[in-house]
Formats: C-alpha cells, structure tokens, sequence
C-alpha cells in the first residue's frame, strides 16, 4: 500500500503530527526520521516553520521524501510555538493529534502502542528520556510507574517534565493554544483537557525522546522569573474557577502542582545564580516524592 492509499483509506484512525520548527536545521533530519520509522503507518507529519525555513528542501537534501509529509509556515520569525501549532492544529486532517518538538524524537512504536487506547480514554501520555545534545541519558521521567488509567488531576504528577509526548482524540478534546502563555503551554493544555476527559491513560514505556540543549529556551536568561510568575498566575486563575467545568478535586491537583513547580523553580534558580548544574526534573522529582499526594504513585517517579 502507498503512502497516499494510507491516508484515503485510513482517515478514521489518522494521527496528525505536528512540528512546530525554529533553527532546526541541525535537527530536523532525525526527528522526522523517527516519524518515518513509526511501525504504526496511518499519520500525516506537519512541519511548521516559524523562521521562513524552507523545511523541505532541506529533507530533500537527505533524500527524504514522503506524501505523507506537509510543510506549512507562519509567515513569521519566532512567533512562537503556540502560534505554529495552532496553524498545524487547522490544516490536521487526521482525528488523532500529537506533537513533537522539532529537536526530539519518537521512538518507534510510539504510535503503535498509543492509538488503540484511544478508543477508550481520549488522553495518551508515555514516558520519555531526558538527553543531551550528545545522546547521553540524564533520566526517566514517566517510565516506573504503572501503565494504567488515572484521573486527569494527577497529569503532570507523572508527566512533570512536560507534554509533548502525549497524543489525544480531537473530536473530545477540542483545543486551541493560548499564544500568552508559550513558555507554560503544557499545562494549560491540560486545564483545558480536564474539561472534557477525568481521566486519561498513560504508557509507562519510554516513546519520546526529549533532548535537552544547553542554550535551550528553558535555560535562557530571564526565563525562570517568568516562569515563577507565570505558575503564580495560573493558581490564581484556578483558584478563581476560570476553568468552570473543572472539578473542584481536579482543580485542588492542579493547584498543588503548580506551587510544588513553582518551588521547583525557584530552587532552580538559586542553584543557576550559584553556577550549580542543576535540572528542574530532578528536583521537582525529588520534590514530588517526598509529597503526601503523590502517594498513589509507586515511589518510583
């Protein structure tokens, strides 16, 4: 079967996949490779350049080349990733959705293992691998607890390094991203999930790679001030009941998240003004375990 006979005849069990690209020359080729090694055939890549690349002719430089693969673009220079994947969110033809960064990868069965619980819980997390920019493995996140189901307030318990490993139904939930909030997009995502789903089920086996750089955003000047402030204001928010079809047991989750996050931050900034090689990974998990409410959890985080 092609490529194109895979799209026609397999609409319903589609996953669009978009890739928001800024400055990723260097990395593109190995992302897009790991959609390309997928043993799950039924998806369509979007790539959205937010920095006027030409994403395609750098693949075709590589000789790659798939129909299955579409390039679109904001027209703009850093508009940011919200903005790039609300663009890909509009042209997705497929009723599944997932994201990956345009520097991390897939692991191959990803797809394989996530699509068919999505025919019961309308919200799929895996666990991912921290890396380096060299290959090497700072740690797991996600990856030692149990696979199963859990209610959607314990999201980012697990998944507290972020949630470009998720993949969710659109038909349930319907979203669109807040280009306010880029540097915090995750979590509001799931707000806005929590709407929709109580529950969703996550793959304890390790499907994303998420490849830390040194001059990554989230290691940029600045960023860790806004991120307390930011973490500030979604408490509010919450406490505020500005996400109205929440519930109140979902909300008090969310709200104990965001201050144990923000506490995370704010010892990571510490440790940066001390020169100290420190992960905010790390030391939310460390964190994390030493909570009452992660209780349900295995220990093992």
């Amino acid at each position: 079967m092609t490529a194109i006979q895979i799209l026609e005849t397999n609409s319903e069990s589609l996953v669009s996949i978009i890739i928001p690209a800024y400055q990723a020359e260097k990395t593109i080729v190995s992302t897009v490779n790991s959609v390309l090694s997928q043993t799950y055939p039924y998806w369509e890549l979007l790539i959205v350049a937010d920095d006027l690349q030409d994403y395609q002719s750098i693949l075709t430089r590589q000789n790659i080349s798939d129909p299955r693969i579409k390039y679109l673009s904001t027209k703009k220079i850093r508009s940011n990733a919200s903005n790039a994947r609300n663009i890909g969110l509009q042209k997705a033809t497929g009723n599944y959705i997932a994201f990956l960064d345009a520097d991390d990868r897939f692991m191959p069965q990803k797809l394989e293992l996530a699509v068919p619980l999505l025919r019961e819980y309308p919200l799929i997390s895996t666990g991912i691998r921290l890396l380096t920019d060299e290959n090497i493995l700072l740690m797991d996140v996600g990856c030692q607890v149990t696979s199963g189901a859990y209610p959607i307030g314990k999201f980012k318990f697990i998944n507290y390094s972020g949630n470009a490993n998720i993949i969710y139904d659109r038909g349930i939930i319907r979203h669109q991203f807040d280009t306010s909030y880029n540097n915090f997009a995750d979590v509001i995502f799931i707000f806005e999930a929590a709407q929709y789903t109580t529950a969703f089920y996550h793959l304890s086996d390790s499907m994303y790679d998420y490849v830390q750089y040194r001059d990554s955003l989230s290691k940029s000047e600045g960023v860790h001030h806004r991120l307390i402030r930011l973490k500030q204001i979604l408490i509010k928010k919450l406490e505020q009941q500005e996400y109205p079809l929440i519930s109140e047991s979902t909300r008090n989750d969310f709200i104990h998240f965001l201050k144990i996050s923000r506490e995370a931050e704010s010892v990571l900034l510490a440790a940066r003004e001390r020169n100290e090689s420190l992960s905010f990974e790390r030391i939310i998990k460390k964190m994390l375990l030493a909570d009452p409410a992660t209780a349900f959890l295995s220990k093992t985080l």
